[in-house]
């Protein structure tokens, strides 16, 4: 039950009008007049194998905050991105109707 618990907290949720992210600390949400962009870019993150810089989408906000969607977050800089990361990125870019870059090939390094 603490695995399902888990899961069910670390997720993203997107509807036309507004997208939510849950992680093991918060939920953070934004509607969809808020939301400039949403990039993939490159995070250090790790924790048993130290940090390693990997592809996480970032909600980039008109008021110039954002925020990481980790339940999304990718594999390693060193490999091409995963099609079905990219995949979710376009529907849900798609879904609100915003903007983003189409791929990684060079993202922006953001810790």
């Amino acid at each position: 039950m603490l695995i399902g618990g888990f899961l069910l907290r670390f997720r993203v949720a997107v509807s036309k009008d507004r997208l939510t992210t849950y992680d093991a600390k918060s939920a953070r949400r934004a509607t969809r007049e808020e939301i400039a962009a949403i990039e993939l870019r490159t995070k250090q993150w790790g924790i048993l194998t130290g940090p390693t810089p990997v592809r996480v989408p970032y909600v980039r906000l008109k008021n110039g905050s954002g925020f990481w969607l980790y339940p999304l977050a990718g594999n390693g800089v060193t490999l091409a991105p995963q099609p079905k990361q990219l995949a979710m990125l376009s529907e849900i870019r798609t879904t609100l109707g915003v903007g983003g870059e189409a791929s990684s090939a060079s993202p922006a390094t953001d810790s």
